[in-house]
């Protein structure tokens, strides 16, 4: 019997194996700071309103909006070992995958296997309940890799003002 985190893998790993096949290394030449980082800032501004009750989108759940967000916050942290041999270490380390590791899904199904999934998965007992889950807020620093410290000199990044996501996503923005 699979646990509810490894239901959780295949339930990401099947649709991006799909899309990886279809649009392969298409967002690398067109800017890889650029594209990820926009794409995870869309998908966290989405998630905001819908924390302030906004409906979900026709055809996109807030479980798509975020199984969409995991992907690219993997993708960025492949994309950085790409930059940084010495960073590669940790994630990479024992895989067998070889640089660059955003090339193929290679990479990116080696970060999924490895992502802590646990806290999400256990929320929701199973794949075909996740879409009704309701996941327990983290504490700040459990998301971050496991010795749990930001950057030098970095600050913990903090979600706007209710008053100020309430007006974003009142515009529609997200």
């Amino acid at each position: 019997m699979r646990s509810p985190a490894d239901e959780l893998r295949g339930s990401v790993r099947r649709p991006h194996r799909a899309r990886d096949a279809a649009y392969r290394d298409a967002w690398k030449p067109r800017g890889e700071v650029i594209s990820i980082l926009a794409s995870i800032a869309r998908k966290v501004g989405r998630l905001e309103c819908g924390l302030d009750s906004a409906p979900a989108t026709a055809g996109e759940s807030w479980l798509d909006t975020a199984v969409d967000l995991l992907v690219y916050c993997l993708k960025y942290q492949a994309y950085l070992a790409d930059l940084e041999p010495e960073t590669a270490t940790r994630p990479f380390g024992g895989s067998g995958v070889r640089p660059p590791y955003t090339d193929g899904a290679a990479g990116f199904e080696v970060l999924l296997s490895r992502a802590d999934l646990g806290p999400v998965a256990g929320a929701c007992r199973s794949a075909d309940k996740a879409a009704e889950c309701r996941v327990p807020v983290q504490e700040p620093g459990s998301l971050l890799p496991r010795g749990g410290q930001h950057a030098p000199g970095a600050r913990p990044a903090r979600p706007p003002h209710g008053a100020h996501r309430r007006r974003y996503c009142a515009r529609g923005r997200a």
